[in-house]
C-alpha cells in the first residue's frame, strides 16, 4: 500500500494535466467563509458567502470535486527545515517525532503538510549537502469553525491550508496530505485498476515464455547429448583395426548387395581415416557425402578417401582452419558410388 501510494504521489503532478481544472477555494474570514470557482486562465468568480447562507443561483455544487480551504495566515504555522539528504524517504516520520517540538499544540490535534522546496543532492545549490523542507501547521480546533460554516454551504474540505498562496495556484502545502483528495483517491483507483490489467496480461505472456525457454533448453539438451554420443563413437570407429583385417573380396562382395552397401562404406572411412582424425558430422545423402570434423593432417585426407572405391571427386568444400591446438578444422564433400542394385531399389 505505501509503495502504491508513493507510485500515485509520483505521478499525481502528470495526472493533473488530464484533469479537469475548475476548483473551488473558500477563503476563510474571522466572520465568514467566502467561496470562488477557479478556473484555468479566467479571473475567481465568487459565488457564496457564509453570511449569505447560500451559494450564488445556479451554482452546482457537484461542478468542482476540488474544495480547498484557506485559513488566514496567522493561523498557519510556517517554519523552513533543514533536513540530511538521507532522510528524503524518511521526512513524514522525522517531522511527525517533531511535533511537539514545531507546534504549540498536542501532537494529536495537529494538521500538517511540508514540501521539499530545494534538494541539494539533486541541484548542487547547498554546501553542506542538506535538504530545505517547507513546514506548515494547525490545529484541528483552529480549523473545526470554518469547517462547519463551510460544510453549511454544502461543501467538504478536500484540502486544507493558508490564504496566504495566491487563490489562482493549488495550495503548495497542503495540510491534510492528500489524504482528502478525491482526484488522488480516483487516481489511486485508477493504478489499481491499470496495474491488474496489465498483470492479468503479462502473467500468461511470462509463464508461456518461461515454459518456451524450459522446452527450447531441453531440446537443447537432447541435442547436445545425441551429439556428444556421436563424437564418442566416432573415434573408436576410425580406430578400429580389427575391421582392416576383413579380406577385400568379402568387402567387395558386401558393397555390391543393397543392404550392406552404407554399412561397407562406414567401414570403410573407419578405416581410411587415421587414428589423429576425428568426425563431428557424417551426413549421407543418396550420392552425397559429407565429412566434417578435425585433424592433424587435413590435407593428407583427401588422398586417403580418394582410395575408397565407393568414393569420387574427393575435395574441400569449406577453407581448412587451425586450431590453437595444431588441428585442421575440415569440411569434405564426395560423391559416392552406388551400387546397381541399390540404384534400382532407391535409397536404403
Amino acid at each position: 500500500s505505501r509503495l502504491l501510494d508513493a507510485f500515485v504521489e509520483r505521478i499525481e503532478p502528470l495526472a493533473a494535466r488530464f484533469r479537469p481544472t475548475t476548483r473551488r477555494v473558500a477563503i476563510a474570514e474571522s466572520d465568514r467563509i467566502v467561496v470562488y470557482e477557479v478556473r484555468t486562465g479566467q479571473p475567481p468568480t465568487r459565488i457564496g458567502d457564509s453570511l449569505q447562507g447560500d451559494l450564488k443561483a445556479g451554482t452546482d455544487r457537484k461542478a468542482a470535486r476540488s474544495v480547498e480551504l484557506r485559513l488566514p495566515p496567522d493561523q498557519v504555522l510556517h517554519r523552513t527545515l533543514q533536513l540530511p539528504p538521507a532522510g528524503k524517504e524518511f521526512i513524514e516520520p522525522i517531522i511527525e517525532n517533531r511535533l511537539d517540538r514545531l507546534t504549540p499544540w498536542h501532537p494529536d490535534k495537529v494538521l500538517y503538510g511540508f514540501r521539499v522546496v530545494r534538494d541539494a543532492k539533486r541541484d548542487g545549490s547547498m554546501g553542506d549537502g542538506s535538504m530545505t523542507v517547507d513546514f506548515a501547521a494547525t490545529s484541528a480546533d483552529i480549523a473545526a469553525e470554518p469547517i462547519r460554516r463551510l460544510q453549511e454551504l454544502g461543501f467538504d474540505p478536500t484540502a486544507l491550508g493558508t490564504a496566504a498562496d495566491p487563490i489562482e495556484a493549488p495550495l503548495q502545502i497542503d495540510l491534510y496530505r492528500g489524504a482528502r483528495s478525491a482526484a488522488r483517491a480516483d487516481l489511486r483507483r485508477t493504478t489499481v485498476v491499470v496495474l491488474s490489467i496489465v498483470m492479468a496480461v503479462l502473467g500468461p505472456a511470462c509463464v508461456g515464455s518461461f515454459w518456451f525457454a524450459h522446452a527450447s533448453a531441453e531440446r537443447l539438451r537432447a541435442v547436445e547429448e545425441r551429439l556428444s554420443q556421436l563424437r564418442a563413437r566416432l573415434p573408436s570407429a576410425t580406430g578400429a583395426k580389427a575391421e582392416q583385417a576383413r579380406g577385400r573380396d568379402r568387402a567387395l562382395v558386401e558393397a555390391k548387395r543393397p543392404e550392406t552397401s552404407l554399412i561397407v562404406l562406414i567401414d570403410g572411412l573407419s578405416a581410411a581415416l587415421p587414428a589423429h582424425t576425428s568426425l563431428r558430422e557424417l551426413d549421407i545423402d543418396g550420392e552425397k557425402v559429407r565429412l566434417a570434423g578435425r585433424s592433424r593432417d587435413a590435407p593428407a585426407l583427401i588422398g586417403l578417401l580418394e582410395q575408397e572405391e565407393a568414393l569420387a571427386k574427393v575435395q574441400f568444400a569449406a577453407p581448412v582452419i587451425r586450431d590453437s591446438d595444431n588441428f585442421d578444422d575440415f569440411e569434405i564433400v564426395a560423391v559416392r558410388v552406388i551400387p546397381q542394385g541399390e540404384a534400382r531399389l532407391g535409397k536404403p
